[in-house]
């Protein structure tokens, strides 16, 4: 009986597994509230890959603990499944606290890993912010050096950039005209598993050409996983993988490019 009961205690205290993992980029830096911060969110439940979208996970968002401003595509290397984000971290947000999210059928629990979080807002020095000085006076520009420095340095380079893209404009459409039908010579001349999974793993790169016809790539990628990995694929379950082909490939050609 003793040894049920420290069997049931040391199931208690195990911490709760998490399926996702959030770390920064930057791992030694200290991050403060409303900081834009870096961060990788790794998936150690592979299973989600193939049910969790980058759009639910934004849904988790709350600004008094952390908001995702920009979330990439599903990517994968050495070290798994994983999506890169620039995350806002609120005054409420805690490192040491797992998150728990419930997406269909099932909930996720999230944990933030590597993270040295200070939750006081650094104070601004009073004399600082009600000091009167003369606007673009000597001492204006002193006190306002690096900030007048800055945003002309900005100024210089948003106008280099302008004349650079007005030049080079025609050249850049041209070549987006070129790469999309360059994609779709190749998603029409896939005609086996074979050729087909090669766009499957391509599949992000096609996003960035045809950011229009996301859920078509989506629909289509969705039909094709269920198959690819198959040992072996009959020959109807192959036409039918055509046939999606074929009204992919009709919605991409509505699609304007070069724009």
């Amino acid at each position: 009986m003793r040894a049920f009961a420290l069997f049931i205690f040391a199931m208690w205290a195990l911490p709760i597994w998490a399926q996702i993992e959030i770390a920064p980029m930057n791992p030694g830096a200290t991050v403060y509230p409303g900081d834009v911060v870096e961060a990788k969110i790794q998936v150690l439940d592979e299973s989600l890959v193939n049910t969790l979208r980058p759009a639910q996970i934004r849904k988790w968002g709350d600004s008094q603990f952390f908001l995702f401003m920009t979330l990439t595509p599903w990517q994968k290397d050495s070290s798994g499944w994983h999506i890169q984000s620039k995350v806002v971290l609120g005054p409420a947000f805690s490192a040491d606290k797992d998150y728990t999210f419930q997406v269909p059928d099932r909930s996720i629990v999230v944990r933030f890993k590597g993270w040295i979080w200070n939750p006081q807002v650094q104070q601004v020095d009073p004399k600082y912010d009600y000091e009167d000085l003369p606007l673009f006076s000597r001492s204006w520009f002193r006190r306002n050096f690096i900030w007048v420095s800055l945003i002309s340095g900005g100024l210089l380079a948003v106008l280099g950039y302008v004349l650079h893209s007005v030049r080079g404009k025609r050249n850049l459409k041209q070549k987006k005209i070129e790469e999309a039908r360059s994609w779709l010579r190749s998603i029409s001349e896939a005609k086996t598993m074979k050729e087909m999974s090669h766009l499957w793993v391509k599949r992000d790169e096609l996003k960035l050409v045809f950011p229009q016809a996301e859920r078509e790539l989506r629909t289509f990628f969705d039909h094709l996983n269920r198959s690819q990995f198959k040992p072996t694929v009959g020959e109807k379950e192959l036409q039918e993988l055509l046939v999606q082909r074929d009204q992919l490939l009709g919605k991409l050609r509505e699609v304007p490019v070069g724009v």
